[in-house]
Order: structure tokens, then sequence, then C-alpha cells
């Protein structure tokens, strides 16, 4: 029987999240002397999701003092006429959102992918990383039967998820390359937003997009390891180069060049390493981005005489 390595603790701590998240109707909300709204606290980020409601600067209601506060959050709620809600944890209001949202059950998701890819299709998983809040979900999940040796350096194909419970903003899944060596890799993703139905992504067709990521994902980890074939020439210029159009913070590129004096550095493949390593040194938020953009070294162009990247 197949196996899903790490389900039960993610789909557990996934479950107790959604459990103490709730959803209130907030278009009659008014803000009394105390600042409290529905009779709930308000945190800085609900007072901030607030004022971009309502119309006025996101920060302004968090420098208020609370019956100044209340004055110029009821001026503005009472002329405000499309619905919103509340989002309420631990009985504080934690952000305010319109009423319009994209609803995706996150646990619901990963029972589905159990059923259905691991327990009926036979397809072994694994859980490498997760990180769960309730504005921000993501995990990443490897196929061991995808694995290439690479020459003692084993690389694993798999999918990695992202919802935004308290947002607007559209799902994302993505294929992943994950180096073992390091704990990181590279995905490609692919946002949800046409996959829209009634405000919510059909849970089927995530399943069946990892399903197809199972089938497939053997060509993303050849041209990951394919990078071996292309030479560098001048490490640092390459490095610069690459993080510069990858969009990688300034700040962050004196780091990676440091890494230079210890790590591997002859091909495109170990530049790449170099810069998917900063995910591990970064926020989970941060990381998933780096992961994401490092994917397009894939499709840099390169000289056909150099080897080394142009444009």
């Amino acid at each position: 029987m197949a196996k899903f390595e790490g389900y039960d603790d993610l789909h557990t701590e996934l479950l107790l999240l959604e459990g103490a998240i709730s959803v209130e109707d907030a278009s009659a909300a008014r803000m009394d002397s105390n600042g409290l709204i529905n009779g709930r606290e308000v945190t800085p980020s609900g007072l901030y999701s607030l004022g971009g409601l309502i119309g006025i600067p996101k920060g302004y209601l968090n420098k208020c003092e609370n019956i100044l506060r209340a004055e110029n959050a009821n001026f503005w709620l009472t002329r405000k006429t499309t619905a919103m809600s509340a989002i309420v944890v631990d009985d504080k209001i934690i952000q305010f959102m319109p009423d319009v949202f994209i609803n995706v059950t996150t646990s619901d998701l990963l029972a589905q992918i159990k059923d259905e890819l691991v327990d009926k299709d036979g397809i072994d998983m694994k859980v490498e990383r997760s990180y769960v809040s309730p504005g921000d979900i993501h995990f990443s999940v490897v196929f061991p039967d995808t694995m290439n040796d690479n020459n003692g350096d084993p690389i694993f194909g798999g999918f990695s998820f992202r919802n935004f419970p308290l947002s607007p903003r559209a799902p994302e899944v993505g294929d992943l390359c994950w180096r073992q060596v390091c704990s990181n890799g590279m995905i490609r993703e692919d946002t949800m937003r046409t996959w829209l139905v009634n405000n919510t992504v059909p849970l089927s067709a995530v399943v069946n997009k990892i399903g197809d990521t199972h089938t497939n994902v053997s060509s993303f980890i050849t041209d990951f390891i394919n990078l071996k074939n292309e030479q560098v020439v001048n490490p640092a210029r390459t490095l610069i180069s690459t993080c510069k159009r990858l969009g990688i913070r300034s700040s962050y590129v004196s780091k990676l060049l440091a890494k230079l004096q210890t790590e591997p550095h002859d091909t495109m493949f170990d530049i790449t390493n170099i810069v998917t390593s900063l995910a591990n040194e970064v926020s989970p938020r941060m990381g998933w981005g780096i992961q994401k953009q490092s994917s397009h070294i894939l499709e840099f162009a390169t000289c056909d005489n150099c080897n080394q990247i142009v444009g």
C-alpha cells in the first residue's frame, strides 16, 4: 500500500487552524468608543485592512486613540454600501475582507489527494516542507518514485500548493524539483485564477493537476540536471546577473556571493543551487517566492560558443 509520509501531522495542523477561524458578516459593523467592533478587539492588521476597505489611508486607524478612531471609522462605515466580512481568530478580528473571497478548504484538498492519488492510484508521497498560518498556507510534497540519483545527489519531483484563506488571491499549485541534500528546489507554479467556479476551485481540478505532475515531472528534473552542461566562466558576474534577472534583493546578493568561497560554482547547476539555498535562510513566504523565481533560470538563453548567460 502506498504511503503519504507526513500527512497526519499536516492534516491535523490544518484542521486545528481551520477550526480556529470564523467568518462573520460585518456589513453593518460599527466601532464603539473602546475600539471594539461587534464587541471584539480589532488587531492592528484588522485595522489596516479596514482602512483599505472603507477608503482611508491604511495605517491611519492604528495611529488614532480609541474615540477618534471610532469617529473616523464610523463616519466611513456608514457610507460603505458593499458587503464585507470579518475574520475572527481567538475572539479577535484579524482582518476585514470584501464579502466575495476565494474559499478553498486546504484540509479537504489534502484529504482528497490522499484518497485519490495515494490510496487509490498507489502514488507514494512525502511532505518535505509546510507552513501554516491564518492567511498563508503552503506545503511541498515529493514523489519518492521520481528520484533521479544524479550521481549521488538525489533529486525528486513533486508538487507545491499554496492557499491564501483570507484573501481574494487565487490558490497556486506548481511542479516541484526538490534537491534532497539542501532541502529546497524550484517551483513552476500555476495560478488557479482561471479555475475558479463560484469563488472556489474544484478540488478535483487540483487533484488532476497533481496527478499530471507525477506523470510529467521527470522532464523538469532533467532540465535542472542539464544545467550542469552550462559552464560558468565568471561565477561572481553570473551570480549577480542571475539574481538581478530573478528580482532578488541586492541586500541578499552579498550573502550569496560569499557562498562562492565554499560552494561549487563551475556550472549553472551550481549557481542555481546557491540561489535556491537562500530559501532556507529567509521567511517561508519569501522562500516560496525564491523557489518560484529560480525556475526561470531554466528559460535563460545561453551563448552557443561559451554557454554563458546572455541578455
